[in-house]
Formats: structure tokens, C-alpha cells, sequence
């Protein structure tokens, strides 16, 4: 089992009760393409995808509202998503976290609102810079490429790196961000238990799909925000 460096010891007639102790603050940008330039490449429940988890976050999680950056549709620009990222406070007392929904591309970068423009797994990295203290949520097809080349944080993908991600009529979502939310739902939770919860779930429904993930984090990464 794994445990966190981040904790306090009290020690109470020579027993040791280890708690972990939390960031201070939590911040978020959450992205949804629905609708494209080009209305070929719409994507049906993207922006549900990121509209619940940046409610999820603020309702259950405890995240300040100005703290949730959410870009839908046409705001979800290569440069807008990377400037976000890159400008959330990145330093021991925060916790951070980018989800994503759309479509990916056949290389498992994630197609950003002008078609074309990727955003690879080495560009969110940068974008995050040497900071560790991060959790990916990415529900795009082909999105396994990330925990495969990113080297920091937790992170989660929808499927492996040469599968597609679905999303449901019947959810009106991704099914990956589906079961994300669901577990996000639970009041206290991290990285890990969402992950292991989602990740079965996704396939029992969905057999081909096969959520991945990388944890490049020492330790329990907690989502929550300690009332």
C-alpha cells in the first residue's frame, strides 16, 4: 500500500498516528470541445465532460470557484489551454488539476478548437514545468500516449494509445469522465481512488476500452479541499 510522505506524526503513548496533511490550495482548468471550426470534427458530450467535473470539484471537493478555469468549444485554443495551465499557482501549498475531452488524434495528442493544433503530452508537461503536485484527467481517444510520456504527476487516461474513447447517449458523457465524476462525487477523495474506481468501470461497459494511467507522485494525491 502506498504512503504518503506528506504526513504528521503525533505520537500518543508511544503509538504513532500518522495524518496527512493537505494543500492549502487547489486549482483547475477543465476542458470541453463539443463543437469544432470545422463541424465535421463536433464531439458530443465533451463539454458536459467538463462542465461536470469543474462542478463536481466545487460541490463535493470544496474548490474555491475562482480557482476553476473552464474552456468550452472555441475558448479551448492551443495557446488559451497551455496559457492556463501554465499561469495556475504551481508550488508546495496547491494542488492542481487539467481534465480534457474532445477528440484525439492518431499520434494520441488532444485536437484542440482550431483542428490542426495538438497538444502533445511533452507540451502539458511543460506547461507544468518541474512541478509534481498535479492530477491529468484526459478523455480523448488514443489518450494513453500521455501517462506513457509524461514524467510528473498522476496521470489518467480514457484509453490506451491505440484505442478509441466513447462517449454515450445514454450517460449525455464521455464514459471515462462518467465514472470520474462518479467518484469524484465522494466527499475526501485523491488521485488514486478515483482512478481504480473509474478504471474497471470504463471497461465492464466499454470491453475495448482500457483506461490507463502513470503515478509519478510520491504519495497520496489529494483532491480535496480540508475544510
Amino acid at each position: 500500500m502506498k504512503k504518503s510522505i506528506y504526513s504528521i506524526l503525533i505520537f500518543v503513548t508511544g503509538l504513532a498516528i500518522v495524518l496527512p496533511t493537505y494543500s492549502m490550495d487547489f486549482y483547475a482548468v477543465c476542458v470541453g470541445i463539443k463543437d469544432y471550426a470545422d463541424p465535421y470534427n463536433d464531439c458530443p458530450y465533451a463539454d458536459y465532460d467538463a462542465q461536470d467535473i469543474r462542478e463536481v470539484l466545487i460541490n463535493k471537493q470544496g474548490y474555491a470557484t475562482g480557482n476553476l478555469n473552464i474552456l468550452i468549444n472555441s475558448q479551448a485554443t492551443k495557446d488559451a489551454i497551455l496559457s492556463a495551465v501554465g499561469n495556475m499557482p504551481k508550488n508546495s501549498s496547491t494542488t492542481c488539476v487539467y481534465s480534457d475531452a474532445g477528440h484525439g488524434s492518431c499520434t494520441g495528442g488532444f485536437i484542440t478548437y482550431n483542428n490542426g493544433y495538438l497538444i502533445t503530452p511533452g507540451m502539458l508537461e511543460n506547461a507544468f514545468g518541474s512541478y509534481n503536485q498535479y492530477c491529468c484527467i484526459l478523455d480523448h481517444c488514443k489518450s494513453g500516449a500521455f501517462p506513457k510520456n509524461m514524467d510528473h504527476g498522476f496521470i489518467m487516461s480514457a484509453c490506451d494509445d491505440d484505442e478509441l474513447a466513447y462517449g454515450l447517449y445514454t450517460l449525455q458523457n464521455g464514459v471515462f469522465t462518467h465514472y470520474v465524476v462518479a467518484a469524484l462525487n465522494s466527499t475526501g477523495t485523491y488521485a488514486e481512488k478515483v482512478f481504480d474506481y473509474a478504471k474497471p468501470r470504463t471497461t465492464n461497459m466499454i470491453s475495448s476500452q482500457h483506461p490507463k494511467k502513470s503515478d509519478n507522485y510520491p504519495g497520496y494525491l489529494y483532491l480535496f479541499h480540508k475544510p
